[in-house]
């Protein structure tokens, strides 16, 4: 994959609870907002189906990115074979309602199978059954299969769904999960609950909008954050942007860094009281990706989803290769360049439709990845950064054979310096 990146160098519920007994309404079906983790039993790329339902190469697949939120379509999926398994987390508790509360989308009528376990996010997990796939069919064709909860007894809050792969049918081979939906409540007491990001949450972008669900009798809420312990909790004093307490249950604390620890609290109140919220956390992730050339599309530029790879990378002769590609991606950018004397020069310029803001999330250094060919001229590689008012040229420093090597090279920028 042609990856440019920027590094940064750098309580458990012990009532036993019958879930029927929580029933109380029929609450709705929610996507995962949280990717809880992943187990890859042969160390090598996740592969799957992409929004097309194409499975050709195989097409390399992002899990967290495939299975967060609602699916990319009705054709992708992630391909589990045995011994695989991924886990996703919902903004609140799987509860039991009318028929099944946990529904998943299977993409491959052969009889394909898999464990589902039920877990609290956490370390405690329990096996409601296996999942198969139909029989009708042929290609991409979806299964919808069902768990029930009702009278499943456990010794903790059920919040998230693990799916392991048992069974290597199919043409993938293996299960092909397209996405999985659950029955959750959001309904507070008095205090709030159902936080996003989810509380320990970790890898969580720096753009993130906190949001959570209010408590039953509050009118307006107070919010508390920070990147200390200090900045929440009975003598903290609330955010002063916006104004506190404020009407709606989100927050954008906008300017997170990489590689931070932040907490955040939110207090409920009314006319008559004040009710003190529990305090949360989440890390944010170590680096910010700024293209890995996964996720162009050839869509008419009249269609509001175009994000045509031509119409970001201008200028130079720039195309998308699917070999070779760096680590699991599936697709680089090739860049053809000519140049004579020191008059004419090669470059692909991308502008940014909003400004990337580096300082501010505290990246220290840029790091790409170039893979040469053995005919290629040994000119002088760089990389320009500017803004509004200025430009920075940074030349290539190791060897200009470097460029003639078949072999992925990484190139790391100090932004400090």
């Amino acid at each position: 994959m042609g990856k440019s990146r920027p590094l940064l160098m750098v309580i458990i519920f012990l009532e036993l609870m019958i879930l029927g007994s929580v029933r109380a309404q029929d609450y709705a079906f929610e996507y995962p907002c949280y990717f809880v983790g992943e187990y890859d039993a042969d160390e090598s790329c996740w592969t799957g189906m992409d929004a097309d339902g194409v499975y050709e190469g195989p097409i390399r697949v992002v899990p967290e990115r495939w299975l967060v939120g609602p699916p990319l379509s009705e054709k992708s999926g992630v391909t589990l074979p045995p011994d695989h398994w991924v886990e996703v987390q919902f903004r609140g508790p799987i509860v039991d309602g009318p028929d099944e509360d946990i529904l998943l989308i299977e993409l491959g009528p052969v009889r394909e199978q898999a464990q589902i376990f039920i877990t609290d996010g956490l370390n405690q997990e329990y096996l409601l059954g296996i999942a198969t796939s139909g029989t009708i069919g042929s290609g991409v064709e979806p299964t919808e299969i069902g768990f029930d909860i009702s009278n499943v007894i456990l010794p903790f809050t059920p919040r998230a769904i693990r799916i392991l792969g048992i069974d290597l049918g199919g043409g993938a081979p293996g299960f092909d999960i397209s996405n999985v939906r659950a029955r959750i409540c959001t309904e507070c007491e008095e205090t709030t609950c159902s936080p996003v990001p989810v509380d320990g949450a970790v890898n969580v972008p720096i753009d993130a909008v906190l949001s959570w669900s209010p408590g039953c009798y509050a009118e307006k809420h107070k919010v508390y954050f920070g990147e200390d312990l200090s900045d929440v909790g009975p003598y903290a004093a609330p955010v002063n942007d916006p104004t506190q307490p404020q009407d709606v249950n989100s927050y954008d604390p906008g300017g997170l860094e990489l590689d931070k620890t932040y907490y955040w609290q939110i207090d409920e109140v009314n006319d008559a009281n004040t009710w003190t919220g529990n305090i949360w956390s989440f890390d944010t992730a170590d680096y910010l990706v700024v293209d890995d050339f996964e996720h162009y599309n050839n869509l008419d530029p009249s269609d509001p989803n175009s994000n045509r790879f031509y119409d970001v990378w201008k200028k130079a002769n720039v195309t998308l290769w699917t070999e070779p590609t760096h680590g699991c991606g599936k697709t680089s950018m090739a860049f053809y360049y000519y140049y004579y004397r020191t008059s004419i020069y090669s470059e692909a310029v991308r502008t940014f439709s909003t400004t990337q803001d580096w300082a501010i999330a505290g990246i220290k250094v840029l790091e790409l990845f170039f893979y040469g060919t053995t005919y290629n001229n040994t000119a002088q590689m760089y990389v320009v950064l500017t803004d509004e008012d200025s430009e920075t040229i940074i030349p290539y420093r190791g060897d200009a054979n470097d460029l003639r090597k078949q072999t992925w090279q990484p190139w790391r920028i100090d932004l400090q310096k």
